[in-house]
């Protein structure tokens, strides 16, 4: 048991059982272990983010070692590469079509995000 488990015994054990309605102490035994699970949840997202995280900037690391030192792309040749795909990518978007559907898309996703958003708030309540 940790610090927090044993002042909560200790207050516990000092509380008149006559006072505290039946089903209490299971009911704060639940809430307790589910705050834990909680954070440990929390702690393992946060480790497979920050795991990821590093393992994209090694596998980019990587391919610009590789591009330099064994394909011999020079570096400034990057930013010619991104300036023509980022005009391509201009010319793309003058295209109503492409525009309007980039805005459905969108909204389809802000709809499904709030959907889920809800959904969770709404069940947690009931």
């Amino acid at each position: 048991m940790d610090k927090f488990d044993q002042q909560i015994k200790k207050i516990f054990s000092q509380l008149n059982c006559e006072d505290i309605p039946k089903g209490f102490y299971s009911k704060i035994d639940e809430k307790i272990k589910a705050k834990k699970e909680l954070q440990n949840k929390r702690k393992e997202n946060l480790l497979q983010a920050l795991f990821m995280i590093v393992l994209s900037i090694g596998f980019v690391g990587c391919m610009f070692f590789l591009n330099v030192y064994y394909f011999h792309i020079e570096p400034d040749t990057y930013a010619v590469k991104a300036k023509s795909i980022l005009l391509g990518m201009s010319e793309m978007f003058q295209s109503k079509a492409i525009v309007q559907w980039s805005i459905i898309g969108v909204n389809a996703l802000i709809l499904i995000l709030l959907e889920q958003f809800l959904s969770r708030k709404f069940s947690k309540k009931f």
